[in-house]
C-alpha cells in the first residue's frame, strides 16, 4: 500500500510539473495492480480519482498548455510558422482559444511538418483505421511506444477490463495500427492472453469465441472482447441468427470504441453474450488523451492528459458551459511527443454537461453525438448521427446495426434505411418515427441488400493500397511498420 502510494505520488508530481513519468514507475504501477488482482481479485491499492480542485485544474492546465505550445512552436515546423515562435508567451486559456484550429485535412496535407524535432528517437510508422476517409500515417516515438501500452494496462486493471488470466479477443481493424499495438501490448502487460483477429467475417469471430483454448492454468474460452461498436452489434445479430445465446459463450466483458454506443446497442450485446459492456473514446492523432464511459453513458477524461474545448460547428468559436458542438483537443506534452497537435478538431459532436456519477469531472463530462460530417440540417434544426441511431434502432424490423443515409431531395428529406424485410407497414412506422424526431416532409426508402453502399462495416470494404497516406518528410531513425490488409473506410459512419 505504501509503495503504491509513493509510485502514484511520483507519477502525479511528474505530470503536474510537466515531466515525463519514469517508465519504472509506470511499470511498478502495473506490477502492483496485477499483484492486488492476483491476491484479492481487485486492485485495491489503486483508484481512479482526482486530487485537484477545479481551480487548481485550471492553473495546472494553463501551465501544461504553455509547456505544450512552447514545445510545438519551437520544435514543430507547422506550428512555428502558423502560430508563430512567441505564441506561448503570456498565454492564457482565453488567448489560447483565439489561435486557429488544426483540422484533419491540414494534418494530412502537412504531415511532414508535424514532426517534433526535439524528439530524439522515432520507433514506428503506423496507419490509422480510416474511419473518416483514407487512413492517415503517423510516426510514434520510442517513449510513446513504451508508455502508451503501460497506460492502457493500468487503466484496464483499475477498471477491471483487463485482468491477469483473461483471454482477450481483439476484433479491431488491423489498419488501426496504433490501437492494435497498444491493445495487444497492454493486455500482455496486464497478464492477459491476447487473441489478435482483426475485423474478420462475423462467423469466424464467433467460432473463435467458442473455441476451447489450451492456456495452462487459465480460462477455457475467450472471456473479453475489444471491438468497434457496429462490428460487435453485427456479431450479436449473426450469433442470434445462428441460434446462439449467452449460454454458448463465456464472454464476461466487452470494451467498445470508435463509434457511438447507444442504449439499444448496449442491451442487444449484453442480452446476446451475457457480458458487461464498457466503452471508451480516443483518436489515433490525440493518444494518450482518452475518455472512459460511465454508467450514465457519458465520457470522462483525465484532466491532466489534455485540454478539451467545445466549438461551434459553423464558426469554430469556443462554447462555454454546458454546450453542444465539436470536440477540440490538445494533448499535453510530453504525453504526446512525436507528432503533437494543438487545438485539433476531432470531428466528433459532443454535449458538455455535469454528470454527477462520481467519476472525476473537473473539466466536465461529455456525451458523444456522432460524427460532425453526418449532421443533417432541415431549416433551423440540426439532427445528429445519434438522433437517427436512437430513433431508428427502436423500430422493429430495422436491421441492427442501424445503417441509414439522409439527404434532401427537393423540399423533402429522403432517408434510406436497411431493414430485414421491406413492407408498407414498416415504411409507415419508419416515417412516423422520423417525424417524431422533428423531420418534416420525410420519405423512407427501405433497403434489404447487405452491402448498402452508404454505410459499409469495416470488414465489408477493402481499402486499396493507393488509399493509404504515404509519409512525407524525414522521420529520424524511423522505420515503417507493415500495413494491415483488412477492411477500412467509413466504418459504421452512419451506424
Amino acid at each position: 500500500m505504501i509503495e503504491a502510494l509513493a509510485v502514484q505520488m511520483r507519477i502525479a508530481w511528474a505530470r503536474a510539473v510537466g515531466r515525463r513519468p519514469r517508465l519504472a514507475d509506470l511499470e511498478a504501477t502495473v506490477r502492483l495492480a496485477r499483484a492486488d488482482c492476483e491476491r484479492f481479485g481487485t486492485p485495491g491499492g489503486l483508484q481512479l480519482v482526482s486530487v485537484f480542485t477545479p481551480a487548481e485544474v485550471r492553473v495546472l492546465q494553463r501551465r501544461a498548455l504553455v509547456r505544450t505550445v512552447r514545445n510545438a512552436v519551437t520544435h514543430v515546423p507547422y506550428y512555428r510558422e502558423v502560430w508563430g515562435p512567441e505564441a506561448h508567451r503570456g498565454l492564457t486559456l482565453e488567448r489560447f482559444a483565439e489561435f486557429p484550429l488544426t483540422t484533419k485535412q491540414e494534418f494530412r496535407a502537412n504531415l511532414g511538418r508535424f514532426f517534433n524535432h526535439n524528439c530524439r528517437r522515432f520507433a514506428l510508422y503506423q496507419h490509422t483505421s480510416g474511419t473518416t476517409g483514407a487512413p492517415l500515417g503517423l510516426y510514434i516515438s520510442y517513449n510513446e511506444l513504451e508508455s502508451w501500452p503501460l497506460t492502457i494496462a493500468v487503466n484496464g486493471l483499475l477498471t477491471g477490463e483487463i485482468l491477469p488470466g483473461d483471454i482477450q479477443q481483439v476484433n479491431l481493424s488491423s489498419l488501426a495500427q496504433p490501437d492494435w499495438y497498444v491493445t495487444e501490448r497492454g493486455a500482455v502487460l496486464a497478464g492477459a492472453v491476447a487473441v489478435m483477429q482483426g475485423t474478420v467475417p462475423p462467423q469466424e469471430a464467433i467460432a473463435s469465441l467458442m473455441e476451447e483454448r489450451c492456456v495452462p492454468g487459465g480460462r477455457r474460452r475467450v472471456n473479453a472482447v475489444v471491438a468497434e461498436v457496429t462490428y460487435m452489434v453485427e456479431l450479436a445479430r449473426v450469433a442470434r441468427a445462428m441460434g446462439l445465446g449467452r449460454s454458448d459463450f463465456e464472454v464476461e466483458k466487452v470494451r467498445l470504441g470508435g463509434e457511438p454506443l447507444i442504449p439499444r446497442y448496449q442491451s442487444f450485446i449484453e442480452e446476446t453474450f451475457g457480458a458487461r459492456v464498457a466503452a471508451s473514446w480516443g483518436a489515433s492523432e490525440t493518444i494518450p488523451t482518452m475518455g472512459l464511459r460511465c454508467a450514465r453513458g457519458n465520457y470522462h477524461f483525465d484532466e491532466m492528459s489534455g485540454y478539451l474545448e467545445v466549438v461551434h460547428p459553423d464558426t469554430g468559436k469556443p462554447l462555454e458551459g454546458d454546450a453542444t458542438g465539436v470536440l477540440v483537443l490538445t494533448p499535453f506534452y510530453p504525453g504526446r511527443e512525436g507528432m503533437p497537435v494543438l487545438r485539433y478538431r476531432t470531428g466528433d459532436m459532443v454535449t458538455r454537461l455535469r454528470c454527477g456519477c462520481g467519476l472525476p469531472e473537473n473539466i466536465g463530462a461529455f456525451r458523444f453525438l456522432g460524427r460532425e460530417a453526418f449532421n443533417y440540417r432541415q431549416g433551423a434544426s440540426c439532427f445528429t448521427q445519434v438522433d437517427f441511431l436512437e430513433a431508428l434502432s427502436q423500430v422493429e424490423g430495422v436491421r441492427l446495426p442501424v445503417r441509414y443515409w439522409a439527404q434532401a431531395e427537393g423540399d423533402a428529406t429522403v432517408v434510406d434505411v436497411q431493414v430485414d424485410e421491406a413492407s408498407a407497414e414498416l415504411e409507415r412506422r419508419l416515417v412516423q418515427t422520423l417525424q417524431g424526431m422533428g423531420l418534416d416532409r420525410v420519405k423512407v426508402r427501405q433497403q434489404t441488400t447487405p452491402h448498402f453502399r452508404h454505410v459499409p462495416l469495416r470488414w465489408e470494404k477493402r481499402v486499396p493500397p493507393e488509399a493509404l497516406e504515404q509519409p512525407k518528410g524525414n522521420a529520424r531513425r524511423g522505420r515503417a511498420a507493415p500495413v494491415g490488409r483488412e477492411a477500412g473506410a467509413d466504418a459504421g459512419a452512419h451506424g
